[in-house]
């Protein structure tokens, strides 16, 4: 199909067939048509009709075109073209007026923008985005101009507010300029909001609204109401105590945390205790140390069985009940056949007599404590470090015995070159049942396992001489029990008397 706008009519013809171009209709425009553009779905026909301004036609049915709309020109309408968004015709005059007409309602047309570019535009083609037309001008030849605009319609706001912030101490003589583009020529059709704050810290806050008006903040929290925020409020919870002296500046109810466990002395059931805070039962044993700590009626657990001491009738798990067993609380230990207070099995293990309740008084290695007292205390009755037997404490000899013993070594591989010359026991199987003999007891940082690369080193630098830090670095279980230098140190002591 071709639309052709020829002086006072516009012609439709079908040109399937180029050689025989057929009229498939005419339309009066009562006017002197010289340029026309379709919409995009071809349905909607625009003509520059000279004087007669645009007019636009409903061309769905090429055979009865109709009228649909038009809008008046003052001057003679030579050529127009649609947007690439077909929202828009941009339409030329005699005179070089170009006019930007919004055609989102064909059937009422808007002029939204003019400007005088030239003096006899004659024909116009646009940039494929809409931004530049290309005039051809009678009188100055050949111009560009830019028609890009974003249009709003007559009395909308513009969307971003202009805000006149002032910080002076007086607006007296303050003065400023503001320059609006609304996409219209006539700026009166434009409305636009201004607000006049005074904001001395350039937050955003009226001065007279800002609870902090000398302070820029934005949120404006003020934690205790009391109208001022907190960025600039010494005491932010209102507790008479000030907020850098306050644990807890923004809670009235607590000021100190004692203990430092997050806590408030208030709140802590143990103030002074940071490993416990609450005693949930009121059994007067903390929540963290308590197995049971909702139960008032139990706290310890012994053998982790669930089941509490109090009511277990076999607190140690080793298969004995209590009233059977000699130490409920020692798994390890059941019978005490000479009633001495020594378990069998730990007399038997250290060279004494199970059966002789005397040598529960004895001190086997001299150092002023029983043999009794030595169970009591869980060290052992002779000098447990001195693995050779030779009476000293040798790092080089007992020390590298115990710690090869750790690393599984038995046999020449545990005592070639470790022997003293004075030593009492020099046979490996001698000295294997000596470590042996140990047993637990060079569990040395109480974490229930004995560890060569953190028992074994603890006591061979400890017998190297070392204390402090240089003795425990690197070398405590993350799971120890003992984990300061000083109770390394006197567990150490206890076994090198």
């Amino acid at each position: 199909m071709v639309f052709l706008a020829s002086q006072s009519l516009m012609l439709i013809f079908d040109v399937s067939d180029p050689e025989s171009p057929t009229l498939l209709s005419s339309f009066e425009t009562n006017g002197i048509a010289r340029g026309i553009t379709l919409s995009g779905d071809y349905k909607t026909a625009y003509l520059a009709n000279g004087e007669s301004g645009m007019q636009i036609i409903d061309v769905s049915d090429v055979a009865l075109p109709v009228m649909m709309g038009s809008i008046s020109s003052d001057n003679f309408m030579n050529d127009l073209m649609m947007s690439p968004d077909g929202k828009t015709v941009t339409a030329v005059d005699r005179v070089g007026l170009i006019q930007t007409i919004d055609i989102a309602d064909p059937a009422n047309p808007v002029e939204i923008r003019s400007v005088l570019s030239g003096r006899d535009s004659w024909r116009l083609t646009q940039s494929a985005d809409g931004e530049m037309a290309y005039i051809a001008d009678g009188y100055s030849g050949f111009k560009v101009v830019d028609v890009g605009y974003s249009a709003r319609s007559e009395g909308s706001y513009i969307e971003s507010k202009v805000t006149y912030v002032h910080t002076a101490d007086s607006s007296i003589n303050d003065s400023f300029a503001i320059l609006a583009n609304d996409g219209l020529d006539d700026s009166n059709v434009a409305l636009f909001k201004m607000d006049f704050i005074d904001d001395a810290d350039g937050d955003g806050i009226e001065n007279d609204l800002d609870n902090c008006p000398s302070i820029a903040n934005e949120v404006q929290l003020d934690t205790d109401g009391d109208g001022q925020g907190d960025d600039c409020d010494n005491d932010d919870d209102n507790d008479g105590v000030e907020d850098g002296a306050d644990a807890f500046p923004l809670d009235s109810s607590e000021t100190l945390d004692t203990d430092g466990d997050g806590v408030g002395d208030n709140a802590d059931w143990a103030p002074n205790d940071i490993s416990e805070s609450a005693d949930t039962d009121g059994d007067g044993v903390g929540d963290n140390a308590d197995a049971f700590p909702t139960n008032a009626a139990e706290t310890l657990d012994t053998d982790s069985d669930g089941l509490g001491d109090n009511e277990d009738p076999d607190i140690d798990g080793d298969g004995i009940l209590n009233n059977d067993d000699k130490f409920p609380l020692q798994s390890k230990y059941s019978a005490d056949t000479d009633n001495d207070g020594m378990p069998d099995a730990w007399e038997i293990r250290f060279g004494l007599d199970p059966n002789d309740p005397s040598d529960s008084v004895l001190d086997q290695d001299g150092d002023g404590i029983s043999n009794l007292e030595e169970f009591l205390a869980g060290t052992p009755p002779a000098g447990s470090l001195d693995i050779d037997g030779n009476s000293k404490y040798d790092a080089l000899t007992d020390g590298l015995l115990l710690l090869r013993g750790m690393f599984g070594l038995d046999g020449s591989t545990l005592v070639t070159g470790t022997i003293a010359l004075d030593a009492t026991y020099t046979a490996a199987s001698d000295i294997e049942l000596r470590i042996d003999n140990l047993g637990d007891l060079v569990d040395i940082d109480g974490n229930g396992q004995v560890d060569a690369l953190t028992d074994g080193l603890l006591i061979l630098r400890y017998l190297f001489g070392l204390n402090g830090d240089a003795l425990i670095n690197g070398v405590i279980a993350s799971d120890a029990s003992r984990t300061s230098a000083a109770e390394i140190e006197a567990y150490l002591d206890a076994l090198v008397p």
